[in-house]
């Protein structure tokens, strides 16, 4: 059963710790491949101004 990514749940867990990485949270929402995330993050990129996206 396939899980939808919830992009406000994505931006609590990045603005609670900042330096996480794509691999990390991956790991947190259960999904299977860290550029989910990124594809996600890259989505939101108007909401993304603050964040900063490492390499991964």
């Amino acid at each position: 059963m396939l899980k939808k990514l919830n992009s406000e749940q994505l931006k609590v867990a990045i603005d609670k710790n900042p330096t996480c990485t794509t691999r990390e949270l991956s790991k947190t929402f259960n999904v299977s491949h860290h550029m989910t995330i990124y594809r996600e993050m890259k989505t939101q990129r108007q909401s993304l101004k603050g964040w900063e996206v490492g390499p991964t």
